[in-house]
């Protein structure tokens, strides 16, 4: 009887030791291997619909070309939409005060870290005052 419980345990512990192996592949698959097919085959696609350099510093100066302070909130999420669709996160009011601030997701890649995110701080009348890519590598 304890031979075939002994049996089993081992058994049990071989397959957890799979199971736990196998989720650290599809992980490790996933984070990097994917992330850079991804990014490949994204980030030159997003750039191309604006005539940028294919890198996010390419995509980044793009950014800062065009949508430039005083530009009224409206006329900068357009520029923002040729990227991709784009999901306004959050408007914190007060931050600092007399200012608020946009977290603006362009979800244009499958990898989720491939995305663009962005920061754009307006004047309490709506003009951009400043805005900056987050995930710049």
């Amino acid at each position: 009887m304890k031979t075939v419980l002994n049996n089993q345990y081992k058994k049990f512990v071989i397959a957890l030791g799979l199971l736990l192996i196998g989720s650290c592949l599809v992980s490790f698959v996933y984070m990097t291997l994917f992330r850079w097919v991804d990014y490949a085959i994204c980030i030159p696609s997003i750039a191309r619909k604006v005539s940028a350099p294919a890198t996010m510093d390419g995509i980044e100066s793009y950014l800062l070309e065009t949508i430039t302070p005083g530009m009224r909130r409206e006329e900068a999420l357009e520029i923002l939409k040729k990227f991709g669709p784009v999901d306004v996160r959050s408007q914190t009011a007060s931050y600092p005060p007399g200012e608020f601030r946009d977290t603006i997701l362009i979800k244009s890649c499958r990898h989720p870290l491939n995305n663009l995110e962005i920061y754009a701080f307006y004047s309490l009348e709506g003009r951009l005052i400043s805005i900056s890519l987050l995930n710049n590598d």
